[in-house]
């Protein structure tokens, strides 16, 4: 791993929460990446209140799993951060049948927290990747000879 990685801990959890709870009032749209302080995850705003058929907001994560929902007034739901870069946080694994790669990440956010994701890529770009990464160490190796 090329960074240094910071679990989430209750010190990093206080110190995004008061961060997230410094923010201006924020009303989310369709789509945007929300932030839920009572369940302390992002998620992307799936439905919002309307009045009709949603009471509430609407949310799931980024990568897939269960739907939640988010108290109508977004008292509740700050942007969600910035991503500054990702480091590698483990092995990259490959699903011959499902033609995709699985590679654990760390997203380092703006404010100095970070967490872990896993980022997945189909086959055309894995080979893509490997041959910008073959070329990549061939040139270090050349330049450690001279």
């Amino acid at each position: 791993m090329t960074g240094r990685r910071t679990e989430r801990s209750a010190e990093n959890n206080a110190r995004r929460r008061a961060l997230h709870n410094a923010a201006p009032r924020w009303t989310p749209k369709l789509g945007d990446l929300a932030f839920d302080l009572t369940r302390n995850h992002n998620g992307v705003v799936v439905g919002i209140p309307d009045g009709a058929s949603c009471l509430t907001y609407h949310l799931l994560p980024p990568n897939g799993g269960d739907e939640w929902s988010a108290a109508a007034d977004a008292s509740t739901l700050r942007p969600a951060y910035t991503v500054t870069h990702a480091t590698p946080a483990g092995r990259l694994s490959y699903d011959p049948r499902a033609s995709q790669g699985a590679l654990p990440i760390v997203l380092h956010h703006e404010d100095g927290t970070s967490e872990e994701t896993v980022l997945i890529v189909d086959r055309d770009e894995l080979s893509a990747y490997a041959e910008q990464f073959e070329k990549w160490s061939f040139r270090r190796e050349g330049a450690k000879a001279r």
